[in-house]
């Protein structure tokens, strides 16, 4: 009888044993998880706080906050509008830009980009000196027409901003898929930036 007491005595111990670790490593699992779960979250939000401190595409009426990737000046972009139209611009019009030996063709435009750049930095500077934004799309790849914007001839002092038009010439925009964008600093990925304009 002692004997039979002893072994139920033992096997009770031993099954308490064995449930005893059996929680533990489902606390320890549940633990882990929950490590794994907040490590995630964590990453998530600073990939998030990253995106948003890097957002390098805007809208039109959004400023972008720049540096010039080939002096260094601070200064912000904002792009107020966009036209694309064959009739004159500024006084000029599109047969100008063409030599007598070729036309333009029935499609080409001037597109029109409305911008306002103000000086965020210690140093004055040019657009047209040290810029040189992009207008790129499908069948589009332009610079400006520097010529058409005297105004971005002038320097831009600390403290002060500029609205003027960019004005490029484009060939094929009417065969555009609805929307072009205009690059800046396109010859560094770190500080390049770009507005998506739909095409009116």
């Amino acid at each position: 009888m002692k004997k039979i007491l002893m072994i139920l005595l033992a096997s009770t111990l031993f099954i308490a044993a064995c449930s005893g670790d059996d929680s533990d490593s489902e606390n320890s699992n549940a633990d882990n998880n929950n490590n794994e779960q907040t490590e995630e979250n964590n990453e998530n939000n600073n990939e998030n706080e990253t995106a948003d401190e890097q957002k390098d595409v805007y809208q039109i009426g959004e400023t972008a906050v720049a540096e010039s990737s080939s002096y260094g000046f601070p200064y912000e972009v904002t792009v107020n509008d966009f036209q694309v139209t064959a009739d004159e611009v500024n006084g000029y019009t599109i047969a100008e830009f063409f030599s007598e030996t070729s036309d333009p063709g029935e499609d080409t435009r001037f597109s029109v980009v409305n911008i306002t750049v103000a000086n965020t930095g210690d140093d004055a500077f040019s657009v047209n000196d040290t810029m040189t934004p992009s207008l790129i799309g499908d069948f589009t790849n332009e610079r400006p027409e520097r010529d058409a914007m005297p105004e971005f001839n002038e320097e831009i002092q600390p403290g002060e901003e500029m609205t003027a038009d960019l004005i490029f010439i484009t060939s094929r925009i009417l065969d555009e898929d609805g929307m072009v964008e205009l690059y800046f600093n396109t010859h560094d990925s770190d500080l390049e930036f770009r507005f998506e304009l739909p095409i009116p």
